[in-house]
């Protein structure tokens, strides 16, 4: 999955409106800013508009006429069972030249295959006999007896405080098993039991080294230094934002910023 690295990896360009309402491509922003950006978390430095992206070549594929899948089984305490159940638009001749090509590992022969039409793959992939009719489709009995299967989904936007508990309760019990000084967390998943910043106040960023240790380890101190290059007034900020390391003074009446919040 990651043999080109991440997205954030293959980043070429960027345009992103800074502080100041500039906008501003690689060149203008500068290295220093064009590094955090790819990284530093979303929402602390600016908005980004746009993205210039190195591509990659996707290696050749199998044929789009072939489907495989395998299913494993456990039939006894030191055996595994594979069973390669596969489909194949078009003749058995093309199908072994494909097969013998691709997976010679499988040892498939034409002895193996059953030219059928695509409605009598059908019944086949239903779990009916060949030579069932193809009415059998509509019936509303299973050729697998009674075997019943219910899923549901939902979207939870309210934790209850049990499950609150539970889920902080299992971080409590892994302290001795993860990392630590910091225990290092995830960016993307905000966890702001780390700590964050007050409402419509400038951040201590002594405060902010809660999460920030935690998140992007020796590189925050970098962070906070672009930060502080690049938006001392922390026009950009949020919960868990990075925050400048020292706040300049008040801008005069003539200056203006404008007073952007985004959560990009």
């Amino acid at each position: 999955m990651r043999k080109y690295g991440l997205a954030a990896d293959n980043v070429l360009d960027a345009v992103i409106v800074d502080a100041n309402g500039k906008l501003l491509n690689r060149t203008a922003m500068g290295e220093d800013l064009f590094w955090a950006i790819r990284g530093g978390g979303g929402g602390s430095f600016g908005v980004i508009l746009a993205w210039k992206l190195k591509l990659v070549l996707v290696p050749e594929t199998l044929v789009e006429d072939l489907f495989i899948r395998v299913s494993f089984q456990v039939p006894g305490n030191k055996t595994m069972k594979t069973e390669y159940i596969g489909q194949f638009l078009g003749e058995k001749g093309t199908l072994m030249e494909v097969m013998k090509k691709d997976f010679p590992e499988l040892g498939l022969t034409q002895e193996d295959c059953t030219e059928v039409s695509w409605i009598v793959s059908i019944l086949s992939s239903a779990g009916f006999p060949t030579n069932s009719p193809n009415e059998v489709l509509l019936e509303p009995e299973s050729p697998f007896g009674k075997m019943y299967f219910k899923a549901k989904s939902d979207f939870n936007d309210k934790s209850s405080n049990k499950r609150m508990r539970w889920v902080r309760d299992i971080y409590s019990y892994m302290t001795s098993y993860v990392s630590s000084n910091p225990r290092q967390a995830y960016v993307n998943y905000r966890d702001l039991d780390l700590g964050k910043n007050k409402k419509n106040s400038k951040v201590n960023f002594i405060k902010a080294q809660m999460w920030g240790a935690r998140y992007f380890k020796n590189n925050f101190n970098k962070l906070m230094k672009i930060k502080t290059k690049v938006d001392p007034e922390n026009v950009f900020r949020h919960e868990q934002s990075i925050p400048p390391l020292t706040f300049s003074k008040k801008p005069s009446s003539g200056t203006k910023i404008s007073k952007i919040r985004s959560n990009v």
